[in-house]
């Protein structure tokens, strides 16, 4: 229940886990068209954006990452057509903070912490 809330917060956080599969077989549902809304309402409004695994690919397919040096998981990596996919553990770009998986994200939370803290 995001949409329409968007200035409420400071930052959104994508956690993927087994969800882009899903998602690829529910794309056109109302509740997967209103997250991608949400998540590039909250990338237009220049948000913190947090993520890890397919994260990037999804800021990517909305067109909020444009031209941001991202990490996502190596399988979804070939998805990713703006944005700048790199092989590293994460990626910090502008307000972009992204992690190829769970296991790397350790690598950038100094820096998502000291920015939530702001």
């Amino acid at each position: 229940h995001l949409k329409g809330h968007e200035d409420e917060f400071d930052a959104l956080v994508f956690g993927c886990g087994d969800a882009v599969p899903k998602f690829g077989e529910n794309a056109g549902k109302p509740y997967n068209q209103d997250m991608l809304a949400v998540i590039k309402a909250f990338g237009d409004k220049g948000k913190t954006m947090i993520g890890h695994c397919a994260a990037a690919m999804m800021f990517d397919s909305v067109g909020i990452a444009t031209g941001k040096e991202v990490a996502v998981h190596p399988l979804a990596k070939p998805a990713i057509q703006h944005a700048k996919a790199s092989d590293e553990k994460s990626e910090i770009d502008g307000n972009f903070y992204t992690a190829q998986t769970e296991n790397t994200i350790w690598t950038m939370m100094p820096e998502v912490i000291a920015t939530l803290k702001k």
